[in-house]
């Protein structure tokens, strides 16, 4: 945009080949076994986030807002700072 703001886009397309759910199994001594199971896959989603990173200085101060497919739908905003010393 300008020499101080910049535009920012993020555009994620997956394809998960693996569609069965990951778990661990194991057990902690005097409490017995442990087993974890995660909610099955879905096997592709898309997301795109738009945002705007400003310069001030040393500093970069950017913001984002997200959205995704993954998990019947879910946006986000990210905000960060950072500094070059």
């Amino acid at each position: 945009l300008t020499d101080y703001a910049t535009f920012l886009t993020r555009v994620e397309a997956v394809k998960r080949l693996k569609t069965n759910p990951a778990f661990a199994y194991g057990e902690v001594i005097g409490l017995g076994p442990i087993i974890a199971q995660n909610d099955p896959l879905q096997d592709h989603w898309f997301r795109i986030g738009l945002g705007a990173e400003f310069k001030e200085g040393a500093s970069f101060l950017s913001f984002m807002l997200n959205g995704s497919t993954e998990n019947k739908g879910r946006a986000w905003a990210n905000v960060g700072l950072r500094t070059v010393f």
